[in-house]
């Protein structure tokens, strides 16, 4: 059996490892059976001395229903190629519900969501979750503007009491252009951010052609970069820069796309030296009959 038949194999091994993996984890969590229609998987390189290998392992899967709706997602672990952490998503319709995190297969957070009559998630609850129970932790709310943009967070706490306000403003195309974060607890939000303060510069035809952050973060933190944007003829995003506060290139991707669909295949990406340090690529499953026997891929 030759390299690439007995990598093909090895992939397919993988993908039916993580099915019955799964199937059990729902067994063990009283999950009902989810349709599996749609399975994408994000696989990583062996990148040795700025060169990729023939060698690729899986890191995250994304599962779909035949409705398009992502109701489970895997984490590999690249150390023992296992899937230890992962996702479960709950649905009324096509509104996102509910979300279950495990953390090495143990139960971590159970998110619950609220919508307005515009489908707009006006309150999350996020619940510190054990194998028997889920306790509170914070609720968020969120206000937004006519243009459907979070303008403004307030976390409480299990008691009522203000966490953090987060505010927002945007500019017409949806980009961020600020956020102030009003602290009056030891909690903040899960990114870290306390101030952030955005420039985009856009293109003649509207693209996002470059944007500088400033980002004031927990500890004192303060992050000062400008990103680059490049894009190909139909508008898909082909390359990214970042350069630090001194003007010096920090790191870039590089992205392939397929030609029948302008679905992402191969990200690259480099150091500030332009060496390859890290390389994914994607791939695109369908599965037509409910016992998943046979795949097509869908590039």
């Amino acid at each position: 059996m030759n390299k690439a038949r007995s990598r093909f194999c090895s992939l397919k091994t993988l993908a039916l490892l993580s099915f019955v993996i799964i199937s059990n984890w729902a067994v063990a969590q009283n999950r009902p059976p989810q349709n599996i229609r749609r399975v994408t998987v994000l696989s990583q390189y062996v990148v040795e001395n700025g060169t990729y290998k023939s060698e690729f392992y899986p890191v995250k899967q994304e599962m779909y229903d035949s409705l398009g709706r992502l109701h489970t997602e895997i984490d590999w672990s690249l150390k023992d190629h296992y899937p230890h952490d992962y996702r479960w998503h709950t649905f009324d319709g096509k509104l996102k519900i509910k979300t279950e995190s495990f953390i090495n297969e143990k139960p971590w957070l159970v998110e619950d969501f609220t919508y307005n009559k515009d489908s707009l998630v006006i309150r999350k609850t996020i619940k510190k979750a054990t194998s028997t129970d889920a306790t509170l932790f914070l609720t968020l709310n969120y206000k937004y503007d006519l243009k459907r943009n979070p303008i403004e967070v307030t976390a409480q706490t299990p008691n009522g009491k203000t966490a953090y306000i987060s505010k927002s403003t945007f500019d017409l195309k949806g980009k961020e252009l600020t956020r102030i974060v009003k602290a009056k607890s030891t909690f903040v939000p899960q990114d870290s951010i306390l101030k952030l303060t955005g420039t985009p510069i856009y293109d003649s035809i509207g693209r996002l052609r470059s944007e500088q952050l400033i980002i004031n973060m927990v500890n004192k933190i303060v992050v000062n970069k400008t990103l680059k944007y490049t894009y190909d003829k139909n508008n898909c995003l082909i390359g990214l820069v970042e350069y630090g506060e001194n003007g010096k290139q920090v790191r870039r991707e590089e992205r392939d796309y397929t030609f029948s669909r302008n679905r992402l295949s191969i990200t690259r990406y480099y150091d500030s030296n332009n060496i390859m340090v890290k390389m994914t690529g994607m791939r695109y499953e369908i599965y037509r009959t409910s016992n998943r026997r046979i795949r097509e891929m869908d590039y």
